[in-house]
């Protein structure tokens, strides 16, 4: 069974932003797009004269309305679906319905607060999406996924992205990267900043480095600890020459939601790239079961 993409679609360019990246995702894998736009149903009428007939074409407005919104789109292979709801509840119920892999929604430009806006279609998706969420800034140009950094600090929420970005970059032929960050101590006067090492550093570096000699050789991986706090480091570390930044979240809340933690939403606010966040527990869904099978298991 091919992966489904699930792309929130309403006309903007994010939205293309978003549908274009769930397609880039979906290409090697021959997986299928869905471009999904969401109508509000009716509220039932209840003034005098009002009637079931009335209700009902009010909704098929609305549903020929978002059909209107997906015939603009000209995403090649993406398949166009319309939902009833509203967005992030519409988008999370197709997901479910076709066991999706990834839901992909845009972003706003950047702005003081960050990219995501308290209460925003992606804000929401982050946090009660029953898969992982990838968020395409409004402003990316489409290009191919040739370099994929991982946010990796030993915890299992990095270990589950790790797994994730594995499967990515295997199937893009992307280089890995695994990025870890370690807060630098203070210089002194008598030796610079940048030479300073601590013991927390060092035994960072041994896990990444360790991390990656496990990975299969067919991974075109390396690994590096950043200095400086989490979020600010990682994002300076793929401004440049990375496609795609994988981080994980606190899995499941109790409305099965992804209780993302401050580094991760720090990135997806921050990231000049678009970031895939992937909460615990959530595994990346293999092509086959044979290639399942043939893949290589690194050691633990």
């Amino acid at each position: 069974m091919p992966k489904v993409y699930v792309a929130g679609y309403d006309g903007t360019p994010s939205a293309r932003a978003a549908v274009e990246l769930a397609a880039e995702l979906a290409q090697p894998s021959g997986g299928r797009v869905l471009a999904v736009t969401s109508y509000e149903p009716s509220v039932p009428t209840l003034a005098p004269g009002g009637s079931i007939a009335a209700d009902a074409r009010l909704e098929e407005e609305a549903r020929h309305a978002a059909s209107m919104t997906l015939g603009e789109l000209h995403v090649q292979n993406a398949e166009r679906v319309t939902e009833m709801g509203r967005p992030a509840p519409a988008l999370c119920a197709v997901a479910e319905r076709e066991q999706a892999e990834t839901i992909v929604v845009g972003a706003t430009h950047r702005g003081k607060l960050g990219r995501i806006a308290p209460g925003s279609l992606a804000e929401r998706l982050i946090h009660g999406a029953p898969c992982a969420v990838a968020v395409a800034p409004g402003e990316r140009q489409a290009t191919a996924v040739r370099t994929i950094a991982v946010a990796y600090d030993g915890g299992e929420e990095s270990a589950a992205a790790l797994t994730y970005a594995q499967v990515l970059a295997r199937e893009h032929g992307a280089t890995l990267r695994v990025l870890a960050a370690c807060d630098a101590p203070t210089a002194t006067l008598d030796l610079p900043l940048m030479e300073i090492k601590s013991p927390a550093f060092d035994q960072l570096d041994a896990d990444v480095q360790k991390i990656v000699a496990e990975l299969p050789d067919s991974l075109n991986a390396t690994g590096e600890v950043l200095k400086g706090a989490a979020g600010h480091a990682l994002v300076a570390a793929c401004e440049k020459g990375v496609d795609l930044l994988v981080a994980g979240s606190r899995s499941y809340g109790p409305l099965r939601g992804a209780l993302i933690g401050s580094v991760s939403r720090y990135l997806v606010d921050h990231a000049v790239c678009p970031t895939l966040i992937v909460p615990r527990g959530v595994q990346p869904v293999r092509r086959t079961d044979r290639e399942s099978a043939e893949e290589p298991v690194p050691s633990s």
